[in-house]
């Protein structure tokens, strides 16, 4: 009997563990992207498990903390992926070069 109690307030512990991380991810936060007049002008176009959303840019907007964890891994991933055309541009420059002499 004691092994199922205590079971069951493993049980309880996680639930109340997603409980809690559900109502944190559901939380409004405020989010600004980045705005130019080139290519950063257009409003982000977000959609996570049924919510979807155009995020203004240039402008503080609040949106539930997963969404906003979502556009800030897209961002991020943007940003390595030109540090590294940044890089293999290097490379071939330098081939290039090499290949002139």
């Amino acid at each position: 009997m004691a092994e199922k109690s205590a079971k069951l307030s493993k049980e309880e512990k996680y639930r109340k563990q997603i409980e809690e991380n559900e109502a944190r991810m559901r939380e409004r936060v405020k989010i600004r992207l980045y705005k130019d007049n080139y290519k950063c002008k257009d409003p982000v176009y977000v959609s996570v498990n049924g919510y979807s959303a155009r995020i203004p840019r240039g402008t503080d907007v609040m949106i539930p903390r997963y969404a906003a964890e979502v556009i800030q891994e897209s961002l991020a991933q943007d940003e390595q992926t030109f540090v590294k055309l940044e890089e293999l541009q290097d490379e071939y420059d330098k081939s290039v070069k090499q290949a002139c002499l």
